[in-house]
């Protein structure tokens, strides 16, 4: 992998029935994201997130699990 292509990760979301949009929100007011999906079945939430290093990557997804009503994450990373 070159040193300047960025990493994307791909973050799925299970949160608290009905605390969807909430949550997203506040991932959107305080994390930057690439971009941002509302999703049905077993993930409610899907975010793209780019970062030039794996660290980037990971202090976003420690900021995500913290966030109130998530249940479980699961993060798929293409380099």
């Amino acid at each position: 992998m070159n040193n300047e292509e960025e990493i994307t990760a791909i973050v799925l979301i299970s949160v608290k029935t009905g605390t969807e949009y909430d949550v997203l929100d506040e991932i959107l007011k305080n994390i930057d994201v690439e971009d941002a999906y509302i999703t049905y079945g077993e993930w409610d939430i899907v975010l793209i997130l780019k970062g030039r290093k794996l660290g980037e990557i990971d202090v976003k997804l420690t900021r995500i699990r913290k966030i109130k009503d998530i249940d479980q994450t699961s993060t798929l990373l293409a380099m």
